[in-house]
């Protein structure tokens, strides 16, 4: 939950981009969840936005194309919503 109205619209906007499923979606959803984040970063919901985009850029092929190793960044977002609700996540192994 955020009281951010910025943050909100912001990762509604990358929600309606992961939705499309397409390679440049996809990408614009991750721009959309970054900047979310920014504005409120105790906002758990960009952050499992992101993990998301990662999951499904990798589960299609398409991560074979991003730079920076999508999989650890993913498991990095993981670890930063554990910390912000105290709250273990599912364990992703890959």
């Amino acid at each position: 939950m955020t009281r951010n109205i910025d943050a909100y619209n912001l990762y509604l906007k990358g929600r309606h981009f992961l939705n499309q499923r397409t390679r440049t979606a996809i990408l614009r959803s991750i721009e959309c969840f970054e900047q979310a984040a920014c504005e409120d970063c105790d906002y758990v919901l960009p952050y499992a936005g992101l993990a998301e985009a990662y999951i499904f850029l990798g589960s299609v092929g398409y991560a074979k194309r991003i730079p920076g190793r999508p999989w650890t960044k993913r498991n990095r977002l993981h670890c930063k919503l554990f910390e912000v609700t105290k709250t273990p996540q599912r364990p992703i192994w890959r």
